[in-house]
């Protein structure tokens, strides 16, 4: 196959779509996000790559977030809370919350939610990194299987960031760290 070179620039890999949930003043707030990863096994630790937001500001205030996983119903509002600024929008009523032990809203829409600390901060051009510390993970029984998270029961969001679409799930194609035993 011929490679055709797309030069450098920002890769249209699917990323998860997440909700960033911070509270400052009594104010709860979502922010729509995907550009998140796991950085950490041990200890467990998740990054968030935000902008100059609201939502990063009052991280770095109350040292608490979390990120909250929305299904493909929630689809509308989830991307209103990424449209509109929470300096001029109150998205405080836009999904019920609870919180865990950080105080950290939560949405309880969102059948996966994971509770954070700010652990610490790389700054990257105009964003920054925040990596937080998991303190608790939080998932509806309707999504298990067998005690553990079932993606098409979760139905996640992903977005594509060159054609600003978003996509769900497909079909299973196979086990991870399995599948390959049949090359040796």
């Amino acid at each position: 196959m011929n490679k055709v070179s797309l030069g450098a620039g920002i890769v249209n890999y699917p990323m998860p779509v997440s909700l960033i949930g911070t509270s400052k003043d009594g104010k709860v707030n979502f922010m729509t996000a995907a550009w998140i990863s796991m950085v950490s096994h041990t200890p467990p630790r998740i990054a968030i790559c935000l902008g100059n937001h609201k939502t990063r500001e009052t991280i770095h205030e109350t040292g608490v977030f979390s990120v909250c996983f929305p299904s493909r119903r929630d689809i509308v509002d989830v991307d209103y809370c990424g449209l509109v600024s929470s300096a001029k929008t109150d998205k405080s009523g836009v999904f019920p919350t609870f919180t865990g032990e950080t105080g950290a809203p939560m949405a309880e829409n969102c059948a996966l939610c994971v509770e954070c600390r700010l652990d610490h901060t790389d700054v990257n051009g105009g964003n920054e990194t925040l990596i937080g510390s998991i303190v608790g993970i939080y998932a509806d029984e309707a999504v298990l299987t067998g005690g553990k998270v079932d993606l098409a029961k979760l139905d996640p969001l992903f977005l594509s960031q060159l054609d600003t679409k978003y996509y769900s799930l497909g079909e299973t194609c196979g086990k991870a760290w399995g599948i390959g035993l049949d090359r040796k």
